[in-house]
């Protein structure tokens, strides 16, 4: 698979994540920047630095409530089993989503600064 433009860090992928969602990455994130007006740009970078911070929330308040539930004694099995499935399930995915919206950001940040100037330290 080519990329236009190289992963901003390295990726780690576990092998059945791969096999099980091996384009996700490759379907959410952008690269036809150039094709984009500098509106659109800032537009596309808030966008997916709101949805990456967004994910991030998520999957830690994931893992809180899994912590926490496991604390609880009323909590049955089965309904902790039918829990963890659905987080993991979202967990499969959700990595790899916000990856995608912190590079497409990022990406997105770097055609402005090309267009626009990068900023003087």
């Amino acid at each position: 698979m080519h990329y236009a433009f190289k992963p901003l860090h390295s990726r780690i992928h576990l092998r059945r994540e791969s096999l099980i969602m091996s384009d996700i990455y490759n379907h959410l994130v952008r690269n036809n920047f150039s094709a984009m007006s500098t509106e659109e740009l800032k537009d596309l970078r808030k966008h997916s630095c709101g949805a990456h911070s967004g994910v991030m929330a998520a999957m830690s308040a994931i893992g809180e409530l899994a912590f926490w539930s496991a604390e609880n004694e009323s909590y049955s099995n089965e309904q902790s089993r039918d829990d963890l499935r659905r987080i993991g399930e979202a967990l499969m995915y959700l990595p790899q989503i916000a990856e995608a919206l912190n590079d497409t950001a990022q990406h997105a940040q770097f055609e402005i600064h090309h267009r626009e100037g990068f900023p003087q330290w």
